[in-house]
């Protein structure tokens, strides 16, 4: 099966209903399902389906249920938010060093040693920010590589984009198909083995620049 991105997606009752926007891959198993079908324009929706409800892969796909069934599937959900944790700071200890009027010393606060602040000795560290989770419907070990996905080397050079993959039954990528770029162009057909790694929105390759150069 041959996942194009950007592929256009058909209904089985002949519908259009969008186009390939990306598709999930298990950074642990490397097996790729579902895939995220985009539908609408400007304000759109990204649907995850499965590779299984697809009657065919390529140039075009089509699904194997109706318009009406399609817009059941789940929407793709990741939102970033910050979490609010209000922190009071702790004051410092301010003690008289000797007798009556004379000068003070102030304890250092916790966690304040490594800040250079104005040279007050009763100013404060700054807080911490507040950490920031991700809401996701997808697993943690799920990533997502899109259209403007960038395929890494071993030498940590960018060797191209992502056009899509071939995959088996189980989902295990066969080929990857990688872009140049304007600056070499056509296609390079990547074998499964050669991928290393997955991250988000971006694949990581055994090859260099240079094992590619006549190709």
């Amino acid at each position: 099966m041959r996942v194009v991105l950007g592929a256009e997606v058909s209904t089985s009752d002949g519908e259009k209903f969008g186009s390939i926007e990306g598709f999930v891959v298990d950074g642990g198993n490397k097996r790729v399902s579902p895939l995220l079908v985009r539908s609408g324009g400007l304000i759109h929706t990204d649907r995850l389906i499965g590779l299984a409800v697809f009657s065919s892969l390529g140039d075009t796909a089509t699904l194997s249920v109706g318009k009406e069934q399609a817009e059941e599937f789940p929407t793709y959900i990741r939102r970033q938010f910050t979490v609010e944790t209000p922190r009071t700071p702790e004051m410092p200890l301010i003690m008289p060093a000797s007798g009556v009027g004379g000068p003070v010393m102030a304890e250092p606060i916790q966690g304040s040693i490594d800040y250079r602040g104005t040279g007050s000795i009763i100013e404060t560290a700054p807080l911490d920010p507040n950490p920031s989770e991700v809401l996701s419907n997808l697993l943690e070990s799920q990533v997502i590589i899109r259209g403007d996905a960038s395929v890494i080397g071993a030498d940590g050079e960018v060797l191209g984009g992502v056009d899509g993959v071939d995959v088996n039954g189980d989902g295990d990528v066969v080929t990857l198909t990688m872009g140049r770029g304007v600056f070499a162009s056509g296609t390079v057909e990547v074998p499964g083995s050669q991928i290393t790694a997955y991250g988000d929105n971006r694949v990581h390759v055994s090859l260099t620049k240079a094992s590619l150069a006549g190709k």
